[in-house]
């Protein structure tokens, strides 16, 4: 049941040999030229691809060589490589919500991929332009998360989308979706009987999605104060988790029944208390320690406003009303500055009880661990202690994942330039996922959960 090529859409596109990246901010730079580097280190461009760099600035063709090989230059890859990027890349100075300035670059018979890579509140703007500009047969339009900052915004961005262009042609980035474990989820669960056949609430105790970061803010105060933890990683990055670890059966990967699925989870899922006190957890990190590192507080933080009361730790736990997970909690955390990085789903199964075990002994139980970073699949069972077997012991099977040949933002740009749709957010995705959040959101902006407080470097509130 392989996640790869073999499973996508791509043949019923074609292949896009002109990208037009509008913004040259931090996802430019940090990941999307590195992605199109090792697409062609990989040799996975097209012959003639033209990378086109949008901003609202002028930028020479000296000053974009450089930025495009400092982008570069710490990724491994040959000078030829480097070389060729640098000769694919043209900037263009453009207002990327002024239709005038933008068409040049966007116009032409070819198809096209416009990847904005924007703040979310230009999106709606920025889509009325290219609206009024119009794309070429085949074209594509892509979206950095966070796609809307609640429900509404959301529904309303799927709304003006569907004026401009064909869902089928709209690519939502959720990065996740390229990372090697987190397709190894769905081979593991649906090409192993061992463990479809106990996916279910008879011998599945509790779900964990977890993302905690060592990581302050890390110069993303601008963005981050306005979003906060709930909706920069679990409305998107963990929900995508939790739908695919959740979800049944597909009828096969292709893109919509994959979506279709995950969908249909998502609309059985709710909170797992009427009470949010009860199944959320809002906070946010004081000075502290990482490791040697001195952090502040995040109050302190350039670009901070106090008073927004912007969450750095955001936990909720969540039901799924369907016969398979039956009163079983999944909980879903992402944190800040915290005292160890943890990137990983576990599901705990219910214990089982050993032979001549008592009342009062622990109940032993297995853990099944998708590590996201580093990428791993770990079982841990519970084995006899002892030459006698009177007492037992935990014992882990682990596989650890070799690094990928492309990492999550090439695969995701590589399915974007062959029209692959399989790891691209579906609206209806969107929506269902901020349905889910959204009454965390609202009950968080209204106080009904206190803010709570966490020192730097701890294992958080």
């Amino acid at each position: 049941m392989a996640t790869d090529d073999a499973t996508d859409d791509a043949t019923t596109s074609p292949t896009i040999e002109r990208l037009v990246v509008v913004g040259m901010g931090d996802v430019t730079t940090r990941f999307l030229i590195p992605a199109v580097g090792q697409l062609a280190a990989a040799h996975a461009l097209p012959d003639h691809f033209d990378l086109r760099l949008v901003s609202r600035h002028e930028v020479s063709a000296e000053e974009l060589a450089d930025d495009v090989e400092r982008a570069l230059v710490d990724h491994g890859l040959p000078r030829e490589v480097i070389d060729r990027v640098i000769g694919a890349a043209a900037h263009h100075r453009a207002d990327a919500t002024d239709p005038d300035e933008l068409g040049p670059v966007i116009e032409g018979d070819a198809a096209v991929a416009v990847y904005l890579a924007l703040p979310p509140d230009v999106f709606p703007d920025a889509i009325d332009a290219i609206a009024r500009i119009g794309l070429p047969h085949g074209s594509r339009l892509v979206f950095e998360k966070p796609f809307g900052d609640d429900l509404d915004s959301a529904v309303a961005l799927n709304e003006q989308l569907r004026r401009c262009v064909p869902d089928d042609d709209v690519f939502r980035v959720d990065h996740f979706l390229g990372k090697q474990t987190v397709q190894q989820i769905v081979d593991t669960r649906f090409a192993n009987r061992l463990f479809e056949a106990v996916w279910h609430h008879e011998h599945v105790e509790s779900i964990e999605i977890v993302w905690d970061e060592t990581l302050g803010l890390e110069g993303r105060a601008g963005f981050y104060d306005s979003a906060g933890a709930l909706r920069d990683m679990v409305q998107s990055h963990l929900m995508q988790l939790f739908c695919l670890v959740a979800m049944e059966r597909p009828s096969s990967l292709d893109h919509h029944d994959v979506a279709d699925r995950k969908v249909d989870v998502l609309r059985s899922t709710r909170p797992f208390s009427d009470d949010l006190r009860a199944c959320s957890t809002r906070a946010r990190y004081t000075a502290g320690t990482v490791g040697d590192r001195e952090i502040e507080a995040y109050t302190d933080s350039e670009g901070v406003d106090p008073d927004r009361g912007t969450e750095t730790f955001a936990s909720v736990t969540l039901a799924v009303d369907t016969d398979r997970w039956r009163e079983v909690p999944f909980t879903v955390r992402s944190g800040k500055a915290l005292a160890e990085d943890r990137h990983e789903v576990v599901v705990r199964f219910r214990p089982a009880t050993p032979p001549g075990s008592t009342d009062d002994d622990a109940p032993p139980t297995n853990l099944l661990r998708f590590g996201v970073k580093p990428d791993r699949i770990e079982l841990d069972l519970v084995m006899g202690e002892g030459a006698d077997h009177l007492g037992t012991r935990a014992a882990a099977l682990v596989e650890t994942l070799g690094e990928a040949d492309l990492d999550a933002y090439s695969v995701l740009l590589r399915d974007v330039i062959t029209g692959g749709s399989a790891r691209s957010v579906r609206a209806d995705e969107v929506e269902e996922s901020w349905r889910v959040v959204q009454p965390f959101l609202d009950a968080w902006a209204a106080d009904d959960v206190p803010l709570e407080e966490y020192p730097a470097g701890s294992t958080g509130p």
